[in-house]
């Protein structure tokens, strides 16, 4: 045999070789956006909708308190969650709208996402699944409806989820379907969220625009604010200090437990409260993003390290802080109150009225 003849079959054992590796080894990313993960019984938001509604009226136990027992099983107001499915991985810790979603694994590799209202007569709804597998994009969520979102992460919700990307988020409510936010110039959404987004319709970012003081990211106030997801824009701003990640880039580190001890937001029956660490860390701020009232708590020159902050299955947010021979620095039991009547805390100065 030639090298005429030789030649011609190797090139073509080879190339099918090649086209059989090529298919074995390449990423699933585009089959995975192309074919649905899950076959659901809700072809639309309406069917969904009526099937949440069937979950009974949310009333006034909207305020739920989430939390693992020591047994790891997941409680809402003291009442065990349990799925038939599996194993709850993944919850939303703090509720405002009466529900609770949470994840379960599944055989197949992949999470579904369910809505439940505890004190409800049925099991949690299926509104989701998630695949963060052989994702280029970091996770892809398919809903009850076929709708896919992906992002570079996926946030749970009190009802519904989002996928979160550095210019942008793609919030899903059941019932509602997709809305997608773009972040303003400057910004970007803060992994800790120590609020709850869908029932305040606030997003808590990072406003570089607000910044004061410091050099290169060191020292000075960095400034922060809470988006309206409905408009789009910054509801209120405040400036405290978080420490950075890189003093030289001017970038924060989100360490949860740093945020959570410095700002934090509630659904009230007065409207959304924001508690936070204003002017570096020198005050104890509270604002009224529907009336546009702001109080201050406490003041201290030298800084307040932290606070903590709840909110009891009625309503009523309150918020303390203990030095570190567990004597109470402040203890402001009802902040809706305190607002009210800023005299019925001495140390406090009065409340001002702020214009929107």
């Amino acid at each position: 045999m030639n090298t005429k003849t030789i030649f011609p079959i190797l090139r073509r054992r080879y190339s099918s070789l090649v086209i059989m590796l090529a298919a074995a080894y390449s990423p699933q990313v585009h089959a995975a956006s192309e074919v649905s993960i899950w076959k659901s019984p809700y072809q639309t938001e309406v069917m969904i909708a009526t099937a949440l509604a069937a979950q009974g009226e949310v009333g006034e136990q909207r305020w739920l308190f989430v939390r693992r027992t020591p047994r790891n099983d997941l409680e809402a107001n003291g009442q065990t969650l349990l799925d038939a499915e599996g194993e709850i991985l993944n919850y939303s810790a703090l509720s405002s709208s009466g529900y609770v979603t949470y994840a379960v694994r599944n055989n197949d590799g992949l999470t579904t996402v369910k809505v439940v209202r505890p004190g409800g007569s049925v099991e949690g709804l299926a509104v989701a699944r998630i695949d963060c597998t052989g994702q280029s994009t970091g996770c892809l969520a398919e809903t009850a409806t076929g709708k896919k979102i992906t992002g570079d992460r996926i946030v749970y919700l009190s009802k519904g989820l989002m996928a979160a990307r550095p210019n942008a988020v793609f919030i899903y409510e059941p019932g509602r379907g997709v809305k997608t936010l773009p972040l303003p110039q400057k910004t970007e959404m803060m992994r800790e969220q120590p609020g709850d987004i869908l029932a305040s319709r606030q997003l808590l970012v990072r406003d570089f625009s607000a910044d004061e003081g410091g050099f290169l990211g060191i020292g000075g106030k960095q400034g922060f604010a809470l988006i309206d997801i409905d408009t789009g824009k910054k509801s209120t701003q405040f400036r405290t200090g978080i420490p950075a990640k890189n003093g030289w880039l001017g970038r924060d580190e989100e360490r949860d437990t740093d945020v959570r001890r410095r700002m934090a937001w509630f659904v009230t029956k007065s409207g959304v409260i924001v508690v936070s660490l204003d002017n570096g860390l020198k005050d104890l701020a509270f604002v009224n993003l529907g009336t546009g009232q702001r109080a201050i708590g406490y003041t201290r020159d030298m800084g307040i390290a932290g606070f903590e902050a709840t909110q009891d299955e009625t309503g009523q947010v309150r918020v303390r802080n203990y030095n570190t021979l567990g004597i109470a620095t402040f203890d402001i039991q009802d902040v809706e109150k305190f607002m009210r009547e800023p005299k019925s805390l001495s140390a406090a100065p009065a409340v001002e009225s702020v214009a929107q």
